[in-house]
């Protein structure tokens, strides 16, 4: 009797405990769900704006800094003493070198203290002649203001020159109203030592928004000056635009606009019909962070912001504003989804809960088959719904939440290995960009005459610090070999732009001892960072084999002839990028017929073996001992004796290796 008087009882507290039980976790789940959930979509959206920012930052300093060095290096030239336009034509083959080798400037231009003005512009054949109605085979546009020895009205003529630079046609553009004297540029470069950069303002023909670098002369009579379009920042916020109602921003502490995701807001017509950058206030303010702080999360928007150190006196604000409806509203749907789910499940369990009190052992034989299979790697399988508060209910819970911690070690270790992927792809792509700069892809072999050369670059990483270069006539050749300090995209950024001074320098015609000295100046200013080069660099007289050097602390270049190897003995001066008052002496050196000069960096005499045992500069001279028939064989000989010598262990440094054999 008493068996039967409590067999309803517990039925009932049976199905009581499932339908409570039952509750609490979808309520659990459901609730876990939409949290994770909307932390996992507001993390990806912290390190999208994360790579943004830094994409942003890349692609100014990447396109301002080579024009930085440009304005510097012209404001120092000839052009800026230049008094006539017969003098400033002279120098346009220098002006249109720096052009050329830097697509983002569309132009260089000169405004001089008694108010003459000289511009150079650069745009694709059909920009030219869509802007200033060119002539066929127009090349380069040029602007002049000629306001010496003249009085009262001052004529304002235009000039197109094909590539050569050859005279097309001359338009006269009536009397000058323009002085460069009172535009922003000059005023801003008159009053600094350094070189500047103006605040974002609308190029008059381009119909685009821009900023001038700009530096006066040495001796404060002239500014020279180059454009730089900014569109290319509008093209990276649009890739950040994730929901139709995201907007992102980039803007001067001033509210003055730099870049859009919307790049047709930035310029704004005034009444006078002339345009002008857009600002803040003129747009929709929904994008401008709350008053909650820069990473603010409300009931309606997530914002991200961040303040960016593009150049110096350039310091925008990067603003990105989401709809939270947007971006989490599928993790809500997915929420009532599950709730109504959970629901839908108690009603259609509660019948059954007189059957699981009497089958005690079903759930078991069903745990335990959906255990097996989520052994076998089945993650997405349907463990069964205990409501059981003993050892099975509780043995059940346990494995359902080792099922959700698998799924989400394995989610995160798919996002850290994607990561990293597109990592490796950004550097192999950095790591084609530099050995484009190099003669030959950073594989050189070439034969002149009873010359041969023959060099290599083999970067420690995916980028490097190392260099060589190989420039000249046919009878002149520059020769250079170099070391970076440091390894990887810092060195690989330093090396970048000592390669463009160097060649920028060389077009100039300087001299090897002044190049050097010119190159060393460069080099130290703005050198925050304390970095610097080693090098080589010498000039080899193909007719006679006299090869005169400068070398600024690197390794001594190694003389070889038919039996014997040895160091030369040379000046040696310090390193670039330390001292700009550095003086460094110049050696000269004679290649007799049947000899080879090998120049290397230090990655060669110090490749180290899996004891930690080095290269050495004894066994380099042992492996040219024997002179080997070709330049190129020389070269492959010592890098495979480097390779045989540290058999297998990691590359430590940069390996660059120059051979110049004569016959």
């Amino acid at each position: 009797m008493a068996s039967k008087r409590f067999k309803s009882p517990l039925h009932w507290r049976i199905t009581l405990s499932f339908a409570v039980l039952t509750v609490m976790l979808g309520a659990g789940l459901s609730a876990y769900y939409l949290v994770r959930t909307s932390d996992m979509l507001i993390t990806a959206t912290d390190g999208v704006f994360d790579r943004v920012a830094a994409e942003l930052t890349l692609n100014f300093q990447l396109s301002y800094q080579p024009v930085h060095e440009m304005v510097s290096l012209l404001s120092r030239s000839e052009i800026v003493e230049a008094t006539d336009l017969d003098s400033r034509l002279a120098l346009l083959p220098m002006v249109a070198a720096g052009l050329e080798a830097l697509p983002e400037a569309v132009s260089f231009q000169v405004g001089y203290g008694n108010g003459d003005y000289f511009i150079v512009r650069s745009h694709a054949p059909a920009t030219l002649q869509a802007l200033f109605d060119a002539p066929a085979g127009t090349r380069w546009v040029v602007e002049n203001i000629d306001r010496a020895n003249r009085s009262g009205e001052v004529p304002y003529r235009r000039y197109f020159l094909d590539g050569n630079f050859h005279l097309i046609a001359r338009a006269d553009l009536g009397l000058s109203v323009y002085d460069p004297r009172e535009r922003p540029w000059y005023a801003q470069a008159k009053a600094s030592t350094q070189t500047i950069a103006t605040p974002p303002y609308a190029f008059f023909f381009l119909h685009k928004p821009g900023l001038t670098v700009a530096r006066q002369s040495a001796n404060g009579q002239a500014v020279a000056a180059a454009d730089i379009p900014l569109e290319v920042l509008s093209r990276v916020l649009l890739d950040v635009i994730s929901t139709p109602g995201a907007e992102s921003l980039l803007y001067l502490p001033d509210g003055t606009l730099m870049a859009d995701a919307q790049p047709q807001r930035l310029l704004v017509r005034q009444p006078d019909g002339e345009l002008r950058v857009a600002r803040v206030e003129d747009l929709n303010r929904r994008a401008i962070p709350p008053e909650q702080g820069p990473n603010a999360v409300t009931s309606q928007w997530i914002h991200r912001t961040r303040t960016l150190d593009l150049a110096p006196g350039l310091q925008p604000v990067l603003t990105v504003a989401v709809p939270r409806e947007e971006l989490l509203g599928d993790a809500y749907s997915r929420w009532w989804q599950a709730l109504l789910v959970a629901v839908l499940v108690i009603l259609l369990s509660l019948p059954a809960t007189w059957w699981v009190a009497r089958s005690v052992t079903a759930p078991l034989r069903k745990l335990r088959e959906a255990v097996a299979e989520l052994g076998s790697g089945n993650l997405d399988v349907d463990l069964p719904v205990l409501q059981r508060t003993d050892e099975v209910g509780e043995l059940n819970k346990s494995f359902r939440q080792m099922q959700l911690s698998l799924k989400e070690h394995i989610a995160d270790l798919q996002k850290a290995t994607a990561a990293r992927q597109h990592l490796e792809s950004e550097l192999s792509i950095a790591r084609d960009i530099q050995m484009s700069m190099l003669p030959g892809g950073g594989a050189l072999q070439m034969d002149e005459g009873e010359w041969q050369v023959a060099a290599r670059l083999i970067p420690a990483r995916a980028v490097g610090g190392d260099l060589f270069e190989l420039i000249g006539s046919q009878q002149n050749r520059l020769v250079v070999v170099g070391d970076v300090s440091d390894k990887g995209v810092p060195a690989a950024l330093f090396m970048a732009r000592v390669v463009t001074l160097i060649k920028y320098l060389h077009h100039q015609a300087t001299p090897l001892e002044q190049l050097l000295l010119e190159l060393n100046q460069q080099l130290c200013e703005d050198n925050d960072s304390c970095m610097f080069v080693t090098l080589i660099c010498g000039t080899l007289d193909l007719r006679s084999g006299e090869f005169c050097y400068v070398s600024a602390g690197h390794n001594p270049p190694i003389l070889s002839s038919t039996g014997a190897s040895k160091f030369v003995d040379c000046c040696n001066g310090p390193p670039l990028g330390l001292h700009e008052t550095a003086s460094f002496p110049l050696n000269r050196l004679l290649l007799p017929a049947q000899s080879m000069l090998t120049l290397y960096t230090d990655g060669i005499t110090e490749a180290f073996n899996t004891d930690r045992l080095e290269f050495g500069n004894q066994r380099l001279l042992a492996v040219l001992q024997e002179m080997p028939p070709s330049a190129a064989a020389a070269l492959d000989g010592v890098l495979a004796a480097v390779d045989g010598f540290v058999h297998g262990a990691e590359q430590s440094d940069d390996i660059t290796l120059m051979m110049l054999k004569r016959s």
